[in-house]
């Protein structure tokens, strides 16, 4: 498995520099989060929403990056759709956990509902594996 989870680690570090930004980051200040914000909220008539931050592969896998923006854009958008605001609570919690992290969110397609029970993610950088501080899936979220 360890090889077949390593070929998937270096498709997904191939995909993720191959998409070009702008830039990103890891910080918002208090005029870009309430950018995130009003982003968000006026995203719920865009039906392709995050796909700025998203690389889909045709098998229907795909890498999203979870930047600070993007997470509270995010936020915003689920309450916009709730007719609700964001709490400001709320907000600084999302940031909290962001805090000096980069995260991705990777969704796999396989034969089975188990056939990436055991991976373990790796970012690969150069010759160096970057663990994750988190890994959530199915074994992991009940």
């Amino acid at each position: 498995m360890r090889a077949t989870g390593g070929a998937i680690v270096l498709a997904f570090a191939l995909a993720v520099t191959y998409v070009p930004a702008a830039g990103a980051s890891l910080s918002l200040s208090e005029r870009e989060q309430k950018q995130a914000l009003v982003f968000g909220q006026r995203s719920v008539i865009n039906e392709t929403f995050g796909g700025e931050w998203r690389v889909v592969q045709g098998s229907g896998e795909s890498v999203e990056v979870v930047t600070p923006f993007h997470r509270l854009a995010l936020a915003a958008r689920h309450a916009a759709f709730k007719n609700e605001p964001l709490k400001p609570q709320d907000q600084e919690k999302l940031l909290t956990e962001l805090k000096d992290r980069l995260m991705f969110w990777v969704y796999l397609e396989g034969p089975s509902e188990q056939f990436a029970r055991h991976f373990s993610p790796r970012l690969l950088v150069d010759d160096r594996e970057i663990e994750p501080a988190l890994v959530q899936n199915e074994r992991t979220v009940r």
